[in-house]
């Protein structure tokens, strides 16, 4: 009988433990004191490296030890042993990451049980920028935008010609676009973005993107079909890929953009659409390979095709067209190709485009030229370069000028594209002298020294850079 009543008195020390999660001491006057286990356990504020922990305040409780650890492992890490508090920032975590924790209250007499939860850490919350993309090119300017980062309260942009070896920065960009302006015609330039997440966080920059500015002083010219029977429904060139629906007669699509290579094939995509019955229809496809602002120089009509339905046709970039930011035209008609590319018409849409072509050996053209490459628009505008051929790192290059202007000196290299860019301000009449230097920076061979004023190039000089 007596063994059956210590059984019963351990048994019933086993319940009080379990129901009530509490530990019991007897106090000097032996009553029985309960020392309750913490509840209402929650967790906010979770980033990558820290959440904080909270808990519902226990009466008669003195203080609190919380503790921490991965969820994967055994062993755990003591964050507070006796903090007055019922929250606790716990820092220093990993990203990602799925964690255990605990708190017990701590009472004049003893301990109550831990009592357990989980969060998991979000994962790194500063990323990294993606999807650049450029639009509304200009001569002058152009709009840079990307999509928008995790964790990102404001942007940071830098951009440079792609012949410069220095970034030009912008901070604090509270959107996911950003219009650089007074850039130079006809110029490549490559920017890259980041995030900034706080005062202390950033992400790394973005890949570089790269565009072209327009040549300035290029307009084309106007012209429009009528759409009650039939218009252009897509267009998919590259990474150009647009349902454009019907515009009636015209719809300028130029801040849409894909690259093109000089002396290589591309397949492009046309596809009708009708108000009613399908018809055949003839396509005409212009591109300004020399970027002089019409569309009527040889190799201009880059494909033509007709059908009732998607044509694809696969044509060549020419290898002389100019490297850089043109206009590609589409033009669709019922009943025959059309071959003006100015004006209204019937039966038929237009849509324009811009593409990138890279890699070409032409130049935009010039009214007149004179030997020995030296084009010119002004046979009294001058330039030379000395020594010529240039044995080292230092070339003087010499100009007249016959008016006054915002003048940029270029070199281009033998595959039309430009290595560098440099502004040399607002210049007058007459004779000036540049020095042009880290030349050994360029590889040997044939490069054109190109002279711009106000947008328009005026002289271009051969000179080779001899090692």
């Amino acid at each position: 009988m007596k063994t059956k009543y210590i059984l019963s008195y351990f048994l019933f020390t086993i319940l009080m433990n379990v129901n009530i999660t509490a530990s019991a001491q007897a106090t000097n006057q032996g009553s029985l004191v309960v020392c309750i286990a913490p509840g209402g356990l929650s967790t906010k504020a979770i980033t990558s490296s820290s959440a904080t922990v909270s808990w519902a305040p226990v009466s008669r409780g003195s203080n609190y030890t919380v503790q921490y650890k991965l969820s994967s492992v055994l062993k755990w890490t003591t964050a507070a042993t006796a903090t007055t508090a019922t929250s606790l920032n716990i820092t220093g975590l990993a990203a990602a990451t799925l964690y255990d924790w605990r708190v017990r209250t701590n009472c004049s007499g003893g301990n109550s049980i831990y009592i357990q939860s989980q969060f998991t850490t979000s994962s790194n919350a500063c990323a990294v920028p993606i999807g650049l993309a450029s639009s509304a090119v200009t001569s002058t300017s152009v709009t840079a935008s990307w999509v928008a980062a995790t964790g990102a309260v404001s942007y940071n942009l830098q951009y440079k010609t792609a012949a410069a070896l220095t970034w030009t920065n912008i901070g604090g960009i509270a959107t996911t676009s950003y219009t650089l302006t007074g850039l130079t015609a006809s110029t490549t330039y490559n920017y890259q973005v980041k995030s900034v997440c706080s005062v202390s966080s950033s992400s790394a920059y973005s890949e570089t993107a790269s565009v072209t500015t327009e040549t300035a002083g290029i307009s084309y010219c106007t012209t429009k079909g009528t759409t009650t029977y039939e218009y252009i429904n897509k267009v998919a060139l590259g990474t150009i890929s647009n349902t454009s629906g019907n515009n009636g007669g015209y719809k300028n699509y130029t801040a849409l953009t894909t690259n093109l290579t000089a002396g290589s094939s591309a397949s492009i995509t046309l596809t009708p659409g009708y108000t009613g019955t399908a018809y055949r229809e003839y396509w005409t496809v212009y591109i300004d390979y020399n970027q002089d602002g019409d569309f009527t120089d040889a190799g201009e009509q880059a494909t033509t095709g007709n059908g009732t339905s998607a044509v694809s046709r696969t044509f060549t970039v020419p290898a002389t067209a100019k490297s850089g930011a043109t206009r590609m035209r589409i033009i669709m008609h019922y009943g025959s190709s059309r071959t003006n590319t100015c004006g209204t018409f019937n039966d038929g849409e237009v849509e324009d485009y811009s593409v990138n072509v890279t890699g070409g050996t032409g130049f935009a053209a010039i009214k007149s030229s004179a030997p020995d490459d030296a084009l010119v628009v002004n046979n009294a505008i001058s330039i030379s370069i000395a020594p010529n051929p240039v044995p080292g790192s230092n070339a003087t290059v010499s100009y007249n000028l016959t008016g006054n202007g915002k003048t940029v000196l270029q070199v281009i290299n033998a595959d039309g594209s430009i290595v560098r860019s440099i502004q040399l301000g607002n210049q007058t009449t007459g004779t000036h002298n540049y020095i042009l230097t880290d030349l050994n920076l360029l590889s040997s061979g044939i490069y054109i020294l190109q002279l711009n004023q106000d947008g328009q190039p005026v002289i271009r000089k051969r000179f080779v850079l001899a090692r």
